[in-house]
């Protein structure tokens, strides 16, 4: 008898100006050990030579689907529309200058068992793909999660470095745009069936000048430019009151801990500003699970909590 087949990992790429190091990542991408995949790539208006290099690739590799976006959509709604026109029921989100290592899917697939989502570890590398002392691990806790209070607040779990199952989506489309799509996949896998960590390092996270998201922190620069002003303030509410609207009502102590904070969000009066810090400290063991820090450090983020909201 033959054995079952394994599924349709769909890897999704979004590209934007990508020529430099699409090659590489290209090349690692078809290296892959697993051995049914399909590459659906969508091509946010590129103005530099992107558009042909995808082009030659796929008139070679026949996995590979190829598809051009009329105007620019952005990253978020660049990768929800190469989701929505991919066939697996796993999808792995891919960047387009990175590189993975050859059993990358290979090994989260065989780590995924009944969690929603896998994330593995990475190298964080210089744009010629030098590796230093940092991976990922080494500046977050990268940990199995199954409480959405420890993706609330941070998230360390960068898109590619995800396999997730497609079905966990269903319902959770369009992406939100007052966060990056990664964080919100992270945060329904949370309120589902959970996040398991895989702690092999498959990927070298390529840090150069034209990074959207940075791995040191997390954040992009867009946001760091924003993060005193009253737009960034507002998506942080927002972010909050989506938070507790998604997370199930069977979650109840998570439901509850969401309701509070996502209260106390609301503004800097001095009862909310009291308020809040106190459920900082009564949820910091879930709300900093993520932050690599002392137990005197996270004291002092949770008494900042009372002039910011994050």
């Amino acid at each position: 008898m033959d054995a079952t087949p394994q599924p349709l990992i769909s890897v999704v790429m979004a590209t934007y100006n990508g020529e430099k190091y699409l090659s590489e990542q290209l090349d690692s991408l078809l290296a892959q050990t697993y051995p049914n995949m399909e590459i659906v790539i969508c091509d946010d208006a590129s103005t530099d030579g992107t558009s042909l290099l995808l082009a030659s690739y796929a008139a070679i590799h026949s996995n590979i689907r190829v598809y051009h976006n009329k105007e620019n959509l952005g990253y978020i709604r660049n990768f929800e529309r190469a989701i929505t026109l991919s066939s697996g029921s796993l999808i792995a989100l891919c960047d387009q200058d990175d590189f993975w290592e050859p059993e990358k899917l290979s090994a989260q697939y065989e780590a995924l068992g009944d969690a929603d989502l896998v994330y593995c570890d990475a190298d964080i590398c210089d744009e010629n793909l030098n590796t230093g002392t940092q991976t990922i691990s080494s500046i977050s806790n990268c940990l199995s999660y199954n409480s959405c209070l420890q993706q609330a607040v941070f998230c360390r779990i960068y898109g590619n470095t995800m396999l997730f199952k497609k079905s966990m989506l269903q319902g959770a489309l369009p992406f939100p745009t007052i966060l990056p799509h990664d964080w919100w996949i992270a945060f329904l896998a949370s309120c589902k069936a959970g996040i398991v960590f895989n702690n092999q390092v498959l990927v070298k996270y390529r840090q150069h000048d034209q990074n959207l998201i940075g791995a040191a922190t997390g954040t992009s620069r867009k946001e760091n430019t924003a993060a005193d002003s009253e737009n960034a303030i507002d998506d942080v509410r927002k972010r909050m009151q989506l938070f507790y609207e998604t997370c199930p009502t069977e979650k109840t102590f998570e439901k509850k801990a969401l309701q509070l904070i996502n209260q106390s969000y609301q503004d800097f009066s001095l009862k909310n500003n009291l308020a809040r810090v106190r459920y900082f400290f009564k949820y910091r063991q879930w709300l900093l699970a993520v932050k690599k820090r002392s137990a005197l450090r996270n004291w002092l983020f949770c008494l900042k909590m009372f002039v910011k909201i994050k």
